[in-house]
């Protein structure tokens, strides 16, 4: 029978349920952050852009092979992530743990990482398509939203654990 915590809010259970989903989508996310350059990198000039300002626009230049070096940062960060859990360290909570609140606190800050893990893949995954559309297209997809999306992905996962931790006081 499955051990179920027991959770004050809706918003709880959805966290929780959407950290379960991050697990595979992290793996499919990782694959696509390595893929996609590995794809593209012969079909490169040997020049790209890799800076782009507020407005989208390239601003700095560099060998083709500077696209590489996203796919292994994302990886290392991949991987670190991943292993941070397992070090059993302590750590801060947002929240004062009680006996009564501790497992909880733990689980959501376990699905806290795991959401993390796959939102910063999203985000690689986002500047490499950036780069490559920015070799084809003049026009791209985020331009001068890019920041404001980038931003979100990273910041709505920490925002709901905050208000999720304090929830579950």
């Amino acid at each position: 029978m499955e051990n179920k915590l027991a959770t004050k809010s809706n918003l709880t259970q959805n966290f929780l349920n959407a950290s379960k989903l991050s697990v595979p989508a992290g793996y499919m996310l990782l694959f696509l952050v390595i893929f996609i350059p590995v794809y593209f990198y012969g079909k490169l000039p040997d020049d790209i852009p890799y800076h782009f300002n507020f407005s989208g626009q390239p601003t700095s230049f560099g060998n083709k092979v500077t696209i590489l070096i996203l796919p292994l940062i994302a990886t290392i960060q991949f991987v670190l992530l991943s292993i941070l859990p397992k070090l059993k360290l302590h750590y801060r909570y947002p929240v004062t743990i009680t006996v009564d609140n501790e497992q909880i606190q733990k689980e959501l800050a376990g699905a806290f990482g795991k959401l993390m893990k796959s939102s910063v893949l999203l985000v690689f995954i986002l500047i490499e398509i950036q780069i490559i559309q920015s070799v084809y297209e003049a026009k791209l997809f985020l331009n001068h939203y890019g920041i404001i999306v980038y931003s979100a992905i990273i910041f709505i996962p920490i925002i709901t654990y905050f208000i999720v931790a304090n929830k579950e006081k």
